[in-house]
């Protein structure tokens, strides 16, 4: 994201999201196709009980998300992830890609617990279920429309 210019306001958190989504997912197609081996794919998909045989079978259509997310971040070929093994291999091609690697590189899931949500900033106020972290901040257009305090999600939280 360009940085603003004097005369320029500051991007709102929400505008940083969806910048940051936006980037986010064209870096992900470049990963897929880069870097996401059909081993990869194979592994994750017998590791989630989906794989039958050669066919990955979903319940619906939501499992794919998953199963994306696992195979590029949980799945090791020769002890790297598929983004590991990307910006070993490519690199990247701007700051803004650069940032988002070393986010994404940096990522975790856990089980959290939503104690507040700011809905103006989109920004859910989470508590760290595992390792007893407490005020984490997560932006999350869509789950601070819909969720609740004292409601329990297992997410991946990208710095």
């Amino acid at each position: 994201m360009p940085l603003p210019t004097q005369f320029d306001e500051e991007p709102s958190r929400v505008e940083q999201y969806r910048a940051f989504r936006k980037a986010s997912s064209e870096l992900g197609r470049k990963v897929i196709k880069k870097a996401l081996v059909r081993e990869t794919m194979d592994r994750a998909g017998k590791l989630l009980g989906i794989a039958h045989g050669k066919v990955l079978v979903f319940s619906d259509e939501s499992e794919t998300g998953v199963m994306a997310d696992f195979a590029l971040f949980d799945c090791r070929v020769n002890g790297k992830n598929a983004f590991e093994s990307y910006r070993e291999t490519v690199g990247w091609e701007n700051e803004t890609e650069k940032a988002i690697l070393d986010g994404f590189l940096a990522s975790y899931t856990s089980l959290f617990g939503i104690t507040s949500i700011v809905v103006v900033e989109a920004t859910l106020i989470l508590r760290d279920l595992l390792i007893q972290a407490v005020n984490l901040k997560l932006v999350d257009v869509a789950l601070s429309q819909t969720a609740r305090p004292g409601w329990i999600v297992f997410t991946r939280l990208v710095p």
